[in-house]
């Protein structure tokens, strides 16, 4: 992974929502002096609005005029805030398809988009668009919320050290990068498997043993980790807390005004790409500000490209 982010895309529709994304992907252009890929997506008309509209191709005509304007202005506008390198791209399909799509032809390596689209039918804070970029997209995807700005100088890794993996490392990098001077704030949640059956059926000298082990195991591998970016569990950034991540994490996020919270999407070991981890989909609807999903090292997106073109059509791997 390079120490910056060297092409970002955009997804902008237009909406309320879609002004914190704009802001944020400026600056982090700026920061990384990265390029911007401002993007928006359209349905293409199915058969239902050609037979009930036959003067289909005209408003179609004028949508795709609507959305270009509206990139453009997007890209003027991040112009004049200093972002170098700029272009646009109009995609019509799928939205999270086509936008994954993208990112694969494009070779980005940062996402930023809203939560939730103003259409969009599915219950909670985060859209079925935001939901399947999760599950699909190669690169890191960055949702943030439309009532908080993304501070970048409270950064939270969220770690999982139960199991030896590198996404960690992913976590760590990621939010290091991004939080640059400012320091990073790093959370490490832990609990004993199946502790209500062991409690029950143990004798409670031989539970209190067992419980000490997994914690000293738990705070040596951590320590371990931490160790590895010149961080120590003295520092006052940095927490390990008995519970539950669904629990631990939005608190520490609302007790610390964390700005970005740094996760990982899907575990190794886990069923497959399409599936998101429990850990995420717990934490998700509950904390504000931003929110970077990360994907483990090997992750294969289901969506590739149909050609070697660079562009064009993209097909679901089933």
């Amino acid at each position: 992974m390079s120490d910056a982010y060297q092409r970002i895309l955009l997804v902008t529709d237009g909406s309320p929502a879609a002004r914190v994304a704009e802001q944020t992907a400026a600056d982090f252009a700026r920061q990384f002096d990265a390029e911007v890929i401002v993007a928006d997506t359209m349905r293409v008309p199915g058969l239902v609005e050609s037979w009930l509209d036959r003067t289909s191709t005209p408003t179609v005509q004028l949508l795709i005029k609507d959305k270009t304007e509206h990139l453009n202005s997007v890209a003027a506008q991040l112009k004049e805030q200093g972002v170098a390198a700029i272009s646009t791209s109009l995609l019509r399909g799928r939205s999270s398809e086509q936008l994954t799509g993208e990112v694969i032809a494009k070779k980005c390596d940062l996402l930023i988009r809203y939560r939730k689209g103003v259409d969009s039918r599915r219950r909670g804070l985060f859209g079925t668009t935001a939901m399947n970029l999760l599950r699909f997209c190669p690169c890191p995807v960055l949702l943030v919320d439309e009532h908080h700005s993304v501070d970048a100088s409270r950064v939270l890794a969220c770690v999982d050290v139960a199991d030896a993996n590198e996404v960690n490392d992913e976590i760590m990098r990621h939010a290091i990068r991004i939080a640059a001077e400012a320091g990073v704030y790093v959370l490490s949640c832990w609990e004993m498997l199946n502790r209500a059956a062991l409690y029950g059926y143990m004798e409670p000298e031989a539970y209190e043993q067992l419980l000490a082990h997994v914690e000293e195991n738990h705070c040596k591998s951590f320590d371990e980790l931490l160790a590895r970016y010149d961080l120590d569990a003295g520092n006052p950034n940095v927490a390990m807390q008995r519970g539950l991540p669904r629990d631990l994490i939005p608190a520490f996020v609302s007790d610390h005004s964390i700005g970005l919270t740094v996760m990982s999407t899907v575990a190794p070991g886990s069923l497959g790409s399409r599936f998101l981890g429990t850990t995420i989909e717990s934490v998700m609807p509950e904390i504000a500000g931003g929110l970077l999903a990360v994907k483990p090292q090997g992750f294969v997106s289901p969506i590739h490209l149909e050609s070697d073109s660079g562009s064009g059509s993209f097909t679901m791997i089933t």
